[in-house]
């Protein structure tokens, strides 16, 4: 029974009514969480991210700024935390965690391509195409009378042809864009979390090239049919 409540968590009729949801979150339902930290007073959004926002909400009023309050993590309904730039950029290098990424579906979105590195990224599948993504923060917002919780994330490039065919479909390489390549997303398009991890790639006569590599936690798909979660408090989590 478990295994299909991790499966499929509407089965699980008493996950939203033990009242035992983390301090300060915010239940997005279907098991999804805002957790902190967050801000109480919403900032503006400058330049790019503003205009990326606009894209996600076309019929929405275009005057003045867009202030919104930020969120510094999401929980998953496999149990998973996914981070963020905005909080984890605070933190001395050693602290950052590279299991901040995510896979994430995406079957049909209207959004543009108009924003560091071993932060939280995501696998994104977007018109029948897998890419990796960074997030930059969450946020929660009322849209034609309907809740959106959203991610501000970057795009990678598309995975590197040539070693995923010498790999035999097995490494997926890509190169971070930044801030070319911003776009909004739901976050319950979100699948799982993964890492990516700097590699130096060199393949024939090409110059060695600072790229990204997939990995994917192992032994996750046991810790979810067993119930475990991740800590949503404020205690220091493992860095993977």
């Amino acid at each position: 029974m478990n295994a299909l409540k991790a499966m499929i968590p509407d089965l699980d009729l008493d996950r939203s009514t033990k009242g035992d949801l983390p301090c300060s979150s915010k239940d997005l339902g279907n098991s999804y969480l805002l957790l902190h930290a967050y801000e109480a007073e919403p900032r503006p959004l400058q330049d790019c991210k503003a205009d990326t926002l606009w894209e996600f909400l076309p019929s929405a009023p275009r005057e003045g700024d867009i202030s919104i309050c930020w969120w510094a993590k999401l929980r998953l309904p496999t149990g998973q935390n996914c981070y963020s730039v905005w909080k984890e950029k605070e933190k001395p290098l050693e602290k950052h965690r590279t299991a901040r990424n995510v896979k994430v579906r995406c079957t049909s979105v209207t959004l543009v391509l108009p924003l560091y590195s071993l932060l939280t990224q995501l696998q994104v599948f977007l018109d029948n195409e897998t890419r990796i993504a960074e997030v930059h923060f969450f946020i929660h917002l009322c849209y034609d009378e309907e809740d959106k919780a959203l991610m501000l994330v970057s795009l990678f490039s598309n995975l590197d042809p040539t070693l995923l065919r010498l790999s035999v479909n097995t490494l997926w390489s890509c190169e971070y864009l930044g801030d070319s390549a911003l776009k909004f997303i739901d976050v319950k398009c979100i699948c799982a979390v993964v890492a990516m991890v700097p590699h130096a790639l060199a393949i024939g006569e090409r110059p060695a090239r600072k790229w990204f590599f997939l990995i994917e936690k192992p032994g996750f798909d046991v810790a979810v049919i067993s119930g475990i979660e991740e800590d949503a408090s404020g205690v220091e989590e493992p860095l993977f």
